[in-house]
């Protein structure tokens, strides 16, 4: 037997050594960083990730020190295992590794896993800190002139050092194409016989520039101290410079850093030269006009520089000659045309019309010409006579209707009229439509483009009338309508040649038919539409009165009709159930609405709703919200957790349904999903609901799984997704698992939960904001903010990183202790800006620094003096502490326009022009208590909107709309213990706006405005808009039951019949 048995063991023992020699060894399957590094803050953590366990799970060492790790430079720092196979060294917080440097790091082969397997040969890899790079390089020139030296301004990765920039840094001059202008023949004949040196001093000018632009010179450039610091920061990664000789416009600068240039912070260097080039100003010549020849008068033709002028100087230079006929010099405006809101005052895009001419008119030759001494915006003079002909044809033909669809009132006759220039000639067409075919009819003009005209022969006619005018024209329509002279009209206009010297408007080769279906009328329709029913209104057009009787149709798309009636007495007809649109196309033409009385017809398309959509009037709109909504609460039982805890869920459910809230029925299945933050799937059941339409559970959180925000959902069972197939898969959605689990938000509720490894902080930050004193803070006082930090045992933190904000916000409002006394619904305090697009102040100030030794920053703080209303301060502070960990906090603080407010008492939002204003005014104090002794300015501005029709072409005009203040009155007066009573007429009805201003002895203000309407004799403008949606303005914006409300009923139209 013991022979035997020895055999064994040896067998044995053969195969346990052959297995293990199988075994592949440990190895290092990845680590980083390695290579060149882009930022400092990718080499915050090295990390070395081995192919099998080094450590045993949960047996983690808290600080390992493993002796197999090697980096050279030495580094200090701390080393933490992320997992069982993952090694993470972090450099100490202390001694960040610095710039520019090379580290090997080195992992040698007495590194073991728990397997006991080894490293078969050491792994060592590099990584270099980021090496200087330039980063932006910007430019400008002292004074804004070419004449001043350019200031040159590096901004690095990195600090550096000003020397080491200049003895790695050359400039010089880069060879770079260049075009000069050009003129035509006609213009250079004109110009030499105008000016015969103009043409000698161009030339000049151009040998001057081209050598300039074939330059090759060294530039050089010296370091500066004196630059624009508010808009670039100073700070050790800035090297300003500056030019030492005159720099002309047209250089270009290459800019070159050496390869070899070094950072202050460790010896590696960048592997190639970094270049960049600096494109000086152009040399300012004209271009000339965008169009010379054959140019359509209605098209904007600005004259091209190659530097910005100033309107002003460029208006004061033009001078125009009329060459039509006998020449004569053209007249302008004393004054040039002021600039619109959206212009500059410079450009180097000028018109005619810019220098204070009228635009050039159709048909004519105009020479335009600029003297030699016209200044460009950055200093340059233009040095040359210049010289340019513009030969106008006509404006551009076109013909239109306007709209595709239109309405024309059965009063105003049988001839439909049209808008034409420069049109010679046209064929129109006049084809009555049946009800039965409107829609046919209306889909063959699809997407709008009412581009087609009726079958048959058209007639022909030829237009006249005064060219470059926009004329009407007359289209006979009484052999297409109904007795009566109503009916559905096809109506359109085929355009044929224009006049001479004048291009059609519009894409060459485009429909030269116009068309449009019209309704011959007295029937207004207005349509309100729901999935629960539709309103249809039926009113005269001549009267506004409600039509009775009349049948009312909805018809689809398919000429289906959708629901018959007839409206009652008051013009209103309503169909229940009407499901007449997509929900996710609800604004595409779906449906017509028609209506029929004594043969008079009209319709109404579901797409005409331009100005009064939802969201015109502040609310959404959401077509699914016609079925029941599933709605309610899920929640969790606290917001964040850890890995491997258990959670308490629950759910509350209703359904919200057009008859109001309801539980669902109980036992009603739902399902439930909480996914984690990469969208995986970790919980999926299904829950029973209670009688009480809620439910509670449990689950446990994976121990291994991710971290972040999960996301908890809960659906009916019977809405649960299931895969689509292709009809049914939305060709915009990516097809995928995330396409496949989606439910509209409509049928599910859902909510989230945080999952962190987090721990608690071990310090707090606090901030105060006040002022000098106890006494509540005025305009003007100095502030003093703090911002400390301190761990939660008492301790400072000691010099850490803070990042501090200081920003202010309008207040609305007086405090509290005033309107406790004065209440808000019989006075008026501080009010609204004057006006309403004023942008709020946001960020006063704000740094980057360090906490002293113990822990705080303490920062002085200045208030505006001038502000006249309360300002409300903070002061926001983010402190960092040896971990990296990053808390915050910030204070806030009311600082009052002055030590009293100013009070209205309000008046009525709607006046009486002969009653007048009858109203009070008072100073109170900040303890609530009136002041007397304040002097009070009072101001009355009416407020007008000036609107002028703009045309955009075609036949379409828009509005242009501008607001003026027109002073009204003024008034002084002084506060007393008792409000004082203020007594203000009205010459005319109209918006005004009264404004009152307290002035103390100190200078400090505080102002009030209110604002009404005063209803009277005169004609008050409102603001026009290019919709028709009437404004409806309250008296009051709250009521209490029982009370009447008057509404202001702002029409956009100056006349009307309601």
């Amino acid at each position: 037997m013991k022979p035997m048995l020895c055999a064994v063991s040896c067998v044995v023992a053969c195969l346990l050594a052959s297995t293990a020699a199988a075994q592949p060894p440990l190895t290092v399957v990845n680590a980083g960083p390695q290579g060149s590094l882009d930022r400092l803050e990718q080499a915050n953590e090295i990390r070395i990730v081995f192919s099998e366990p080094m450590v045993t799970l949960g047996r983690i060492p808290s600080r390992p020190q493993p002796a197999f790790f090697h980096i050279r430079p030495s580094v200090a720092g701390t080393f933490r295992w992320s997992g069982t196979t993952i090694l993470i060294f972090t450099p100490a917080p202390k001694s960040p590794l610095p710039f520019a440097t090379t580290y090997e790091v080195t992992i040698d082969e007495t590194a073991a896993a728990v397997s006991g397997r080894r490293l078969a040969r050491p792994f060592a890899f590099r990584f270099t800190t980021p090496v200087v790079r330039l980063l932006r390089t910007n430019w400008y020139r002292r004074g804004g002139t070419v004449d001043r030296p350019m200031v040159i301004l590096l901004r690095f990765n990195q600090p550096v050092r000003p020397a080491d920039v200049t003895n790695a840094l050359s400039a010089t001059l880069q060879p770079h194409s260049w075009q000069p202008p050009a003129f035509t023949e006609e213009e250079r004949a004109r110009l030499a016989r105008v000016d015969p040196q103009a043409l000698g001093r161009f030339e000049e000018k151009v040998r001057a520039t081209r050598a300039v632009a074939n330059g090759r010179s060294a530039v050089p450039l010296r370091l500066t101290d004196d630059w624009d610091k508010k808009t670039y920061r100073p700070g050790p990664d800035l090297v300003v410079l500056e030019t030492a000789a005159t720099l002309l416009p047209e250089s270009w600068v290459q800019l070159t850093l050496a390869p070899t240039f070094r950072s202050p912070a460790g010896p590696a260097t960048p592997a190639t030269s970094q270049d960049y080039t600096i494109q000086a100003e152009p040399a300012f010549f004209i271009d000339g006009f965008l169009c010379r020849q054959e140019c359509d008068a209605d098209r904007w033709n600005p004259i091209q520089m190659r530097a910005e002028v100033k309107a002003a100087d460029f208006a004061a230079a033009i001078r125009a000659v009329d060459l039509s006929g006998a020449e004569r010099p053209v007249a302008n405006a004393k004054a040039p045309r002021s600039r619109r809101p959206f212009e500059r005052d410079q450009s180097d895009r000028l018109t005619v019309e810019d220098a204070g001419f009228d635009a050039q008119p159709p048909d004519r030759t105009w020479a335009v010409q600029a003297p030699a001494e016209l200044r460009a915006a950055d200093g340059q003079t233009l040095g040359y006579t210049w010289l340019g002909i513009v030969h106008n044809w006509h404006m551009r033909a076109f013909t239109s209707f306007g709209d595709g669809h239109g309405v024309w009132e059965k009063d105003g006759g049988t001839l439909l009229p049209f808008y034409a220039r420069n049109m010679r000639d046209v064929t129109q067409w006049a084809a009555p439509i049946l009800p039965s075919r409107l829609i046919p009819t209306l889909l063959a003009f699809e997407g709008g483009n009412f581009n087609k005209a009726p079958e048959g022969p058209g007639s022909e006619r030829r237009h006249g009338g005064q060219a470059d005018r926009v004329l009407s024209h007359a289209l006979d329509l009484s052999k297409a309508l109904r007795p009566g002279n109503v009916g559905l009209v096809w109506a359109a206009v085929q355009e044929g040649e224009p006049i001479e010297r004048a291009r059609r408007f519009g894409e060459p080769g485009g429909s030269r038919v116009r068309a449009s279906v019209v309704q011959v009328t007295n029937l207004g329709i207005s349509v309100k539409d729901s999935p629960s029913n539709t309103l249809v209104f039926v009113t005269r057009l001549d009267t506004g009165a409600p039509v009775p009787g009349a049948a009312v149709s909805i018809v689809r798309l398919d000429n289906s009709v959708s629901w018959r009636g007839t409206t009652g007495a008051d013009g209103v007809a309503i169909a229940p159930g009407t499901r007449l649109r997509e929900p996710d196309d609800w604004w595409k033409f779906s449906f017509v609405v028609t209506a029929e009385k004594d043969g008079d017809v009209a319709y109404v398309g579901s797409d005409w709703n331009e100005g009064i959509g939802p969201w015109d009037f502040g609310t959404g709109l959401n077509l699914r919200e016609a079925s029941p909504l599933l709605r309610g609460s899920v929640f969790t039982d606290r917001g964040v957790y850890r890995l491997g805890e258990e959670v308490h869920l629950k759910a509350i459910l209703r359904h919200n349904t057009a008859d109001g809230i309801r539980l669902l029925p109980p036992g009603t299945r739902v399902a439930v999903t909480v996914r984690d933050s990469r969208n995986h799937p970790v919980d999926e059941r299904t829950i029973a609901l209670t009688d009480w339409s809620s439910a509670e559970w449990t689950m446990t959180l994976p121990r291994d799984g991710a971290l972040g925000d999960y996301s908890l959902r809960a659906v009916l069972e019977a809405d649960r997704p299931r895969p689509k197939t292709a009809e049914e898969r939305d060709r915009t959605a990516e097809p995928g698992p995330e396409d496949d689990e989606f439910v509209p938000y409509e049928k599910s509720v859902q909510a989230s939960f945080l999952v962190a490894a987090y721990r608690r902080p071990d310090f707090r930050v606090d901030v105060t904001l006040a002022g000098a004193s106890a006494a509540p803070a005025i305009a003007g006082d100095r502030l003093q903010g703090v911002i400390s930090a301190r761990y939660l045992f008492g301790a400072a933190l000691g010099a850490r990183p803070v990042s501090w904000r200081y920003s202010a916000a309008r207040g609305y409002g007086a405090p509290q202790v005033v309107t406790a006394k004065f209440a808000p619904d019989r006075w008026v305090f501080v009010g609204s800006p004057r006006d309403e697009n004023e942008r709020p102040w946001g960020e006063i100030g704000g740094a980057d620094t360090t906490l002293g030794a113990g822990g705080q920053l303490t920062l002085p703080l200045e208030t505006r003096r001038e502000a006249s209303v309360p300002v409300v301060y903070t002061l926001e502070g983010d402190v960092e502490d040896l971990s990296r960990q990053h808390l915050a906090n910030r204070a806030t603080i009311t600082v009052h326009p002055a030590p009293w407010y100013i009070g209205i008492r309000r008046p009525s939002y709607f006046l009486d022009q002969k009653e007048g204003l009858k109203t009070a005014l008072v100073a109170v104090g900040l303890d609530g208590a009136a002041m007397p002794s304040v002097p009070i300015a009072v101001t009355l501005t009416e407020v007008q909107w000036t609107s002028v029709r703009r045309a955009e072409g075609n036949g379409f005009y828009a509005w242009d709309t501008q607001r003026k203040e027109i002073p009204a009155g003024t008034w002084t007066i002084t506060s007393a213990a008792e409000p004082v009573p203020l007594s203000v007429p009205f010459k005319n009805g109209g918006y005004f706006m009264l404004e009152a201003t307290g002035r103390g002895e100190d200078g400090r203000t505080a102002v009030t405005r209110t604002s009404f309407y005063v209803l009277g004799s005169g004609y008050t403008a409102w603001a026009r808009y290019d919709h028709n949606r009437i404004q409806l303005e309250p008296e009051q914006r709250t009521y209490k039951p029982g009370d009447t409300a008057r509404i202001m009923i702002q029409s956009p139209w100056e006349k009307a019949t309601a």
